[in-house]
């Protein structure tokens, strides 16, 4: 800010005096104000000089040669109209309230920039839906059998993380999906809280030195098979990681988000979720024991609008719990040489469809899922029951060529391959049982961060 004081004066203030004041503040201008600080003119030395060669009395006061009719502005006006006055028109602008009086004044060489305002940092991150290769990327199967490979995408269905710092140590902690509100003092006591131990698992790592306000909400629901608690994770990270002076990178990312959730918390899982939900878009994976590589896809346009028409999710309106139908699928494939071989086959089936895909034969595609459904549901006896068969009966009954439960199984999204003219059909088929379906919209950015003024 100006030091206004010194461009300030009264107005019946003698001419000797407000020379000492333009000697001041080195702008050879002041301002006048009235007995209640209201501005009503300028003086220049200019001014000053002119008066006194037609009246040489020093003790004059100021208003008698000021001039009324001066250019300002007022707090209301951008800092862009202010500089188009200095470019055009004169060389200080005094910066006047509502009340007229003087709260600072701007030159070429004295234009403060403005303060830097609250801010809050916004992130979203995407739904995964997987087509093939799902087991493999468990990391006792690719350890012994070389490498794992999936095929996913992500959708237009995101989870949201809002987060603000704060000046003390205080932590806030609003999550719509887990309908929980914590108000903590620190960090330290988040940990008392059962709903939000896999927060808690992240923030231990992350470990921010800080207090801070996080709000957190999903398009979807709990227990979806979408990859939800990866997608939580990546959207929490991404807040975080805008504060960072040495940002981590995708990989790093989603290696933290499987730390959290997989080592930290001992989930049985897979690698998938988090590599799919912060990378975005359409993915061939593979992991290995010495590093995941992500293959974007490079699929035509045309190829990604028939295959979006052609799929249709669908709530099976049966949550699941994927660590517990994982570690099921890890002990059969110990000791079963049959699921072993189904997983093989499933991953030999992941290189086909890519080809497929890559290709554009997307009936052969949509088959493909018929085939890589009845070789998981074979995994483990959680994947699948009576009821969940029954769905999947119903809707090739109705004219999808394939589909898959998504996830671990047991319950979540459905997705179905159908053809356009017969998609009408199945969707009455399936809502007809009390089924909600939903379109897919693919997602090509992954992980999204940006920064708002509070204000806005």
């Amino acid at each position: 800010m100006s030091k206004i004081l010194y461009f300030l004066v009264k107005e019946n203030l003698p001419i000797t005096e407000v020379l000492y004041s333009i000697e001041q503040n080195h702008s050879r201008s002041v301002f006048v104000q009235d007995s209640n600080g209201k501005v009503i003119g300028i003086a220049t030395d200019g001014d000053i000089r002119r008066f006194l060669m037609k009246n040489p009395d020093m003790g004059s006061p100021v208003n008698l040669c000021m001039n009324e009719s001066f250019v300002y502005a007022t707090t209301d006006h951008t800092r862009e109209y202010v500089l188009k006055l200095l470019d055009h028109r004169v060389q200080i602008v005094p910066i006047l309230d509502k009340e007229g009086k003087l709260v600072d004044v701007v030159t070429a060489k004295v234009f403060p920039l403005e303060q830097e305002k609250n801010t809050v940092i916004r992130s979203r991150s995407p739904v995964r839906i997987s087509f093939g290769g799902g087991g493999t990327d468990l990391t006792h199967y690719f350890v012994r059998n070389d490498v794992g490979v999936v095929m996913n995408a992500t959708l237009k269905m995101y989870s949201h993380a809002s987060l603000r710092k704060r000046s003390d140590c205080k932590v806030i902690i609003d999550s719509a999906d887990l309908k929980e509100r914590v108000e903590l003092e620190n960090l330290d006591l988040l940990g008392q809280h059962p709903k939000m131990q896999l927060i808690n698992s992240l923030l231990k790592l992350i470990n921010p030195e800080f207090g801070f306000e996080l709000s957190i909400s999903s398009d979807f629901p709990v227990g979806s098979g979408l990859g939800g608690s990866a997608v939580v994770l990546s959207a929490i990270i991404g807040c975080f990681n805008q504060l960072r002076e040495d940002p981590w990178d995708r990989h790093e990312i989603a290696q933290l988000a499987f730390q959290a959730e997989r080592i930290f918390m001992k989930m049985q899982g897979g690698w998938q979720d988090q590599y799919a939900t912060v990378f975005g878009g359409f993915n061939f994976i593979e992991f290995k024991e010495s590093e995941n590589i992500v293959h974007p896809l490079k699929i035509k346009k045309e190829t990604l609008l028939e295959l979006e028409g052609n799929l249709i999710l669908c709530n099976s309106n049966q949550a699941h719990v994927s660590g517990q139908i994982h570690a099921d699928q890890k002990a059969n494939f110990e000791k079963n040489s049959h699921v072993q071989d189904q997983v093989h086959k499933n991953k030999e089936l992941c290189y086909q469809m890519k080809s497929m895909l890559l290709r554009g034969h997307l009936n052969e595609f949509g088959r493909a899922l018929d085939t890589a459904w009845n070789l998981k549901r074979n995994f483990s006896s959680g994947i699948t029951d009576d009821r969940l068969d029954g769905i999947y009966h119903s809707a090739m009954k109705a004219g999808a060529l394939g589909g898959k439960l998504l996830g671990a199984g047991g319950g979540g999204f459905f997705l179905f391959y159908v053809l356009p003219e017969k998609r009408s059909g199945l969707v009455k088929e399936l809502e007809k049982s009390g089924l909600e379906t939903k379109p897919v919209h693919f997602d090509d950015d992954g992980l999204q961060v940006w920064t708002v003024r509070l204000d806005q």
